[in-house]
């Protein structure tokens, strides 16, 4: 269509890719179970294809910035109405953080958000694991930030990663351990 990828959703794609800093994944989880809980551990399970190169070090960011994103239902191409894309949280009515704004703006400690690399390790038929910090969670759970960016942060590799989506046949899984509070 001539039009910049930039503007792509992939909300409704079966497969997350990750490569470097050129391709990246955006993550939401429903944590309304977890509201009023301490997070004292918590890790991210990912399958990807066993044939593909494994997974060594992905960043996880949270993404800051004037509110929830709308994931879209569109597979590949232009962003829904409404939908997120690099350069809107909600396409034409939402920027990420202020007019003309990015997602790189409220991502990697930009923003107010939290950032981290992790090693990811094998956990055995496609699926890895990357340990979490509880502020990443905690920051979710209280609906300061909006979600994740995840990344590959052994892009020199220049691995093409291809996850599984929450619409594909093996969803990422965030496991929380903690406690219950007032």
């Amino acid at each position: 269509t001539g039009q910049s990828p930039a503007m792509d959703n992939h909300g409704a794609d079966p497969e997350l890719v990750i490569n470097g800093r050129r391709d990246f994944a955006l993550l939401q989880f429903d944590l309304s179970a977890a509201a009023g809980m301490k997070i004292d551990k918590a890790y991210l399970r990912l399958y990807q294809d066993p044939r593909i190169v494994p997974l060594t070090v992905v960043g996880l960011s949270t993404i800051s910035g004037a509110g929830s994103w709308s994931e879209g239902q569109q597979k590949g191409g232009p962003a829904p109405p409404g939908s997120a894309n690099y350069f809107f949280a909600r396409a034409g009515s939402q920027p990420w953080a202020y007019p003309g704004s990015d997602l790189t703006d409220v991502t990697f400690g930009l923003g107010g958000s939290l950032y981290t690399y992790r090693r990811a390790r094998a956990a055995g038929e496609g699926w890895f694991e990357v340990d979490v910090p509880p502020a990443l969670v905690s920051a979710l759970v209280t609906g300061d930030q909006f979600g994740w960016m995840l990344t590959d942060e052994k892009g020199q590799t220049r691995t093409r990663h291809v996850l599984s989506s929450r619409e594909g046949p093996h969803p990422p899984l965030l496991i929380l351990e903690g406690t219950r509070s007032d």
